[in-house]
């Protein structure tokens, strides 16, 4: 129970081996989530930034500070 006080999600006894298959691959996706879900928030925060510096830019050039 230690483990998962320290972030483990998942366990698996000796006596239950045949279960580690499983859990192994549970282990695999919510890893490949998580990526993706990081690799989605950097995309948008680039995003963000090409769109604010568009927005500067068209500002700039059209004279629309205020």
């Amino acid at each position: 129970m230690e483990s998962l006080k320290s972030g483990a999600t998942d366990f698996v006894i000796k006596q239950h081996l045949n279960r580690l298959p499983e859990a192994v691959r549970r282990a695999l996706r919510e890893a490949n989530q998580i990526a993706e879900r990081m690799r989605a928030i950097g995309a948008l925060r680039e995003s963000e930034q090409r769109f604010r510096q568009v927005t500067e830019t068209i500002e700039e050039v059209f004279g629309l500070r205020t």
